[in-house]
Protein backbone atom coordinates (compact mmCIF):
# COMPACT_ATOMS: atom_id res chain seq x y z
CA UNK A 1 0.00 0.00 0.00
CA UNK A 2 1.68 3.16 -1.14
CA UNK A 3 -0.26 6.20 -0.06
CA UNK A 4 -0.23 8.82 2.66
CA UNK A 5 -2.59 6.95 5.00
CA UNK A 6 -0.70 3.63 4.99
CA UNK A 7 0.60 4.17 8.53
CA UNK A 8 -2.93 4.66 9.87
CA UNK A 9 -4.12 1.54 8.13
CA UNK A 10 -1.40 -0.58 9.76
CA UNK A 11 -2.18 0.57 13.32
CA UNK A 12 -5.13 1.43 15.52
CA UNK A 13 -3.82 4.92 16.19
CA UNK A 14 -6.28 7.77 15.85
CA UNK A 15 -5.74 10.07 12.87
CA UNK A 16 -4.79 13.67 13.52
CA UNK A 17 -7.47 16.30 12.96
CA UNK A 18 -5.97 17.12 9.55
CA UNK A 19 -5.70 13.46 8.54
CA UNK A 20 -9.32 12.85 9.59
CA UNK A 21 -10.44 15.86 7.56
CA UNK A 22 -8.56 14.63 4.47
CA UNK A 23 -9.98 11.12 4.87
CA UNK A 24 -13.52 12.47 5.20
CA UNK A 25 -13.02 14.57 2.06
CA UNK A 26 -11.76 11.52 0.16
CA UNK A 27 -14.65 9.37 1.33
CA UNK A 28 -17.17 12.02 0.35
CA UNK A 29 -15.46 12.71 -2.96
CA UNK A 30 -17.55 12.06 -6.01
CA UNK A 31 -14.50 12.38 -8.24
CA UNK A 32 -13.55 8.81 -9.26
CA UNK A 33 -10.11 9.84 -10.53
CA UNK A 34 -9.18 11.21 -7.10
CA UNK A 35 -10.23 7.95 -5.47
CA UNK A 36 -8.47 5.78 -8.07
CA UNK A 37 -5.16 7.45 -7.25
CA UNK A 38 -5.29 5.87 -3.79
CA UNK A 39 -5.29 2.27 -4.95
CA UNK A 40 -2.76 0.43 -7.04
CA UNK A 41 -5.47 -1.70 -8.66
CA UNK A 42 -9.12 -0.74 -9.18
CA UNK A 43 -10.12 -3.97 -7.43
CA UNK A 44 -8.48 -2.67 -4.23
CA UNK A 45 -10.59 0.49 -4.05
CA UNK A 46 -13.62 -0.89 -2.14
CA UNK A 47 -11.39 -2.49 0.51
CA UNK A 48 -9.28 0.63 0.80
CA UNK A 49 -12.35 2.83 1.28
CA UNK A 50 -13.67 0.45 3.94
CA UNK A 51 -10.34 0.56 5.77
CA UNK A 52 -10.19 4.35 5.51
CA UNK A 53 -13.67 4.56 7.06
CA UNK A 54 -12.34 2.38 9.86
CA UNK A 55 -9.59 4.89 10.64
CA UNK A 56 -12.32 7.33 11.67
CA UNK A 57 -13.79 4.90 14.21
CA UNK A 58 -14.35 6.42 17.64
CA UNK A 59 -12.75 3.43 19.40
CA UNK A 60 -9.40 4.75 18.18
CA UNK A 61 -9.91 7.93 20.21
CA UNK A 62 -10.85 6.26 23.51
CA UNK A 63 -8.51 7.32 26.32
CA UNK A 64 -6.45 4.38 27.60
CA UNK A 65 -8.09 4.64 31.03
CA UNK A 66 -11.58 4.25 29.55
CA UNK A 67 -10.47 1.40 27.31
CA UNK A 68 -9.00 -0.31 30.39
CA UNK A 69 -12.38 -0.04 32.14
CA UNK A 70 -14.08 -1.62 29.13
CA UNK A 71 -11.52 -4.43 29.28
CA UNK A 72 -12.27 -4.99 32.98
CA UNK A 73 -15.96 -5.19 32.17
CA UNK A 74 -15.18 -7.90 29.60
CA UNK A 75 -13.28 -9.94 32.17
CA UNK A 76 -15.77 -9.62 35.02
CA UNK A 77 -17.78 -12.87 35.34
CA UNK A 78 -20.76 -11.01 36.80
CA UNK A 79 -21.11 -9.04 33.56
CA UNK A 80 -20.51 -11.99 31.24
CA UNK A 81 -23.04 -12.31 28.47
CA UNK A 82 -25.40 -15.16 29.12
CA UNK A 83 -24.77 -16.81 25.77
CA UNK A 84 -21.15 -15.82 25.28
CA UNK A 85 -19.00 -18.56 23.79
CA UNK A 86 -15.81 -17.02 25.18
CA UNK A 87 -14.71 -17.59 28.76
CA UNK A 88 -14.49 -14.12 30.40
CA UNK A 89 -11.30 -15.24 32.16
CA UNK A 90 -9.59 -15.30 28.75
CA UNK A 91 -10.53 -11.68 28.05
CA UNK A 92 -7.16 -10.12 28.98
CA UNK A 93 -5.31 -12.41 26.58
CA UNK A 94 -7.85 -12.09 23.76
CA UNK A 95 -8.00 -8.29 24.05
CA UNK A 96 -4.21 -8.13 24.06
CA UNK A 97 -4.13 -9.82 20.66
CA UNK A 98 -6.17 -7.13 18.87
CA UNK A 99 -3.36 -4.64 18.30
CA UNK A 100 -0.26 -3.14 19.88
CA UNK A 101 -2.23 -0.32 21.53
CA UNK A 102 -4.78 -2.68 23.09
CA UNK A 103 -1.99 -4.98 24.30
CA UNK A 104 -0.29 -2.03 25.95
CA UNK A 105 -3.54 -0.92 27.61
CA UNK A 106 -4.25 -4.48 28.80
CA UNK A 107 -0.74 -4.87 30.23
CA UNK A 108 -1.04 -1.51 32.00
CA UNK A 109 -4.43 -2.25 33.58
CA UNK A 110 -3.55 -4.06 36.82
CA UNK A 111 -7.16 -4.93 37.67
CA UNK A 112 -7.23 -7.19 34.60
CA UNK A 113 -4.52 -9.34 36.12
CA UNK A 114 -5.48 -9.36 39.81
CA UNK A 115 -7.06 -12.83 39.73
CA UNK A 116 -5.34 -16.10 38.99
CA UNK A 117 -7.41 -18.91 37.51
CA UNK A 118 -6.11 -22.45 37.68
Amino acid sequence: MNHKFACLLRTNCAPTVMQALKIRCLLESSEPSQLRELAVHPDELPDLLRHLRGTLSLIRTFPAELLGEVFIFCRDDSHALRYSTTDPRQAPMILGHVCHHWRSVAHNTPRLWNMLYL
